[in-house]
C-alpha cells in the first residue's frame, strides 16, 4: 500500500527531531515506512510476537516498542520505535498524537464548514444542540433533496479518486465529497425539485466512466434513496451501505447498485434465517456449490443483467456465445434449471440471493 507524501515527510521530520527511526506498519505487519522512505511489500519479522496492552506492545530482546495508531477506521495502523524504555513510551505517545492529527487533517482537507456539516449529517456525528448551531452558522437549505453515493475501491486508489471527485465538483457547491475510511468515499448530491433518481443514475454512470478513465481503478458504487430534506441524509447513507454490501456479495461485472432497485434482495433479507436455511439446504446442494464457482456466478449474474439475452451477455463477458451456452448446459445438468427459460431463471435468482444471504450471515457471525 502507498502512503501519502505528507505522512512520509511528517515521519521524517519527527524522526529527525527525536533522533530515532519510526517504522510504520499496517494491520498485518506490512511495512509502510521503514524509517527513511515509504516501503512496499516487506513485512516486520517480529510482528507476530507483539502483544498489545492499552495500545502498546514491548519486545525487550529485540528493543522494540510498538504503538497502536487508532484512526477510528476498520483497519488501524501501527508503528514502533527501536528501543524499550520510559523515554520510548513518552516519545511514542507524542508521535501518535502528531500522526493522528496529520492524518485526520488530510481526511478533512478542502472541507468547508458546509461540507463538514454535510459529513456530520451523513455520518450522524453531531449532538442535536451542536447540530442546530452548525445549521444556523452555515445557513444551509435543509429542505433540499439529497442523496448519498458510496464508492469503495482499493486503499492505494482512494486518494486518487478523491482528488478526481474534488476537481469535478470544485465549482458545483451543491455537491460534497469526503473520505469515510481508508477504502470508502462518500459523495453527497443535492438536487433541485424537478430532478429525480434518473438524474442521479446519469451522474453515477458518468462518474464511473470518469474514474475508470482517470484512475483505471475498479470501484463499486452504492446509491441510497433520494431523501426529502438533508436531515435524512444518514438514512440515505445507510441505504448506500446496504446497496454496497449486496453488490460486493454478487459476483459479476456490474459496478453500480441502487438501493431502490434491490427490492428482491431486501425481501429475502427480512425472511427468518431458519426459513432461508431450509430452502438453501434443499436447493444449494454440494454439487451445486462445487459447480457455482466465481466464473459461473459471474456468467449467471451477467445473463440476468442482460435480461436473459445470450448474445448480449456473452459480449459483455468477453466470451464466445457457445462458451456461455456450455456453462448454461452445465448448470441445467446439475440443477435441472434451464436459465434460458424465465421461470427457471427466476428460481435460480432466488437460490443465488438466498445463498448470498446465508453466506453473509455466516460471515457476520464469524466476525
Amino acid at each position: 500500500m502507498q502512503i501519502s507524501n505528507k505522512i512520509v515527510h511528517t515521519l521524517q521530520d519527527i524522526s529527525k527531531n527525536i533522533a530515532m527511526e519510526i517504522i510504520l506498519l499496517n494491520e498485518i505487519g506490512e511495512i509502510l515506512f521503514d524509517g527513511k522512505r515509504a516501503s512496499k511489500g516487506a513485512f516486520d519479522d517480529q510482528w507476530s510476537r507483539a502483544v498489545f496492552l492499552d495500545g502498546v506492545a514491548r519486545i525487550p530482546k529485540q528493543k522494540r516498542t510498538y504503538f497502536l495508531l487508532d484512526l477510528d477506521q476498520p483497519k488501524p495502523w501501527y508503528f514502533y520505535l527501536p528501543t524499550v524504555s520510559d523515554d520510548a513510551d513518552r516519545l511514542g505517545y507524542l508521535v501518535r498524537v502528531v500522526l493522528r492529527s496529520t492524518i485526520k487533517t488530510m481526511l478533512s482537507t478542502r472541507m468547508s464548514e458546509q461540507e463538514a456539516l454535510l459529513r456530520a449529517l451523513v455520518l450522524d456525528e453531531m449532538e442535536p444542540l451542536e447540530l442546530q448551531a452548525a445549521i444556523h452558522d452555515c445557513q444551509i437549505n435543509l429542505s433540499a433533496q439529497g442523496c448519498v453515493l458510496l464508492m469503495q475501491t482499493k486503499e492505494s486508489n482512494v486518494t486518487k479518486i478523491y482528488d478526481v471527485m474534488c476537481k469535478l465538483f470544485d465549482e458545483e457547491k451543491r455537491h460534497s465529497v469526503f473520505l469515510v475510511s481508508h477504502h470508502l468515499l462518500a459523495l453527497v448530491i443535492q438536487l433541485d425539485e424537478e430532478e429525480d433518481m434518473d438524474t442521479i443514475a446519469q451522474l453515477v454512470f458518468a462518474l464511473l466512466e470518469t474514474i475508470e478513465n482517470e484512475v483505471a481503478s475498479d470501484v463499486v458504487i452504492g446509491v441510497g434513496n433520494l431523501c426529502k430534506g438533508l436531515l435524512r441524509l444518514h438514512d440515505s447513507f445507510e441505504e448506500a451501505l446496504e446497496a454496497l454490501r449486496f453488490g460486493i456479495s454478487r459476483a459479476g461485472v456490474e459496478r453500480t447498485f441502487f438501493f431502490h432497485r434491490l427490492l428482491l434482495e431486501r425481501f429475502f433479507r427480512d425472511i427468518p434465517f431458519e426459513t432461508k436455511k431450509r430452502f438453501h439446504d434443499l436447493s444449494y446442494t454440494d454439487d451445486v456449490r462445487r459447480m457455482m464457482n466465481d466464473e459461473m456466478r459471474i456468467s449467471v449474474n451477467q445473463l440476468f443483467t442482460d435480461n436473459l439475452n445470450l448474445s448480449e451477455a456473452a459480449r459483455n463477458l468477453f466470451v464466445h456465445r457457445n462458451t456461455l451456452i456450455y456453462r448454461l448446459d452445465k448448470i441445467q445438468k446439475t440443477t435441472g434449471l434451464d436459465l434460458r427459460h424465465f421461470e427457471d431463471a427466476v428460481l435460480m435468482k432466488f437460490i443465488m440471493i438466498v445463498n448470498e444471504s446465508i453466506e453473509w450471515h455466516s460471515g457476520k457471525n464469524t466476525d
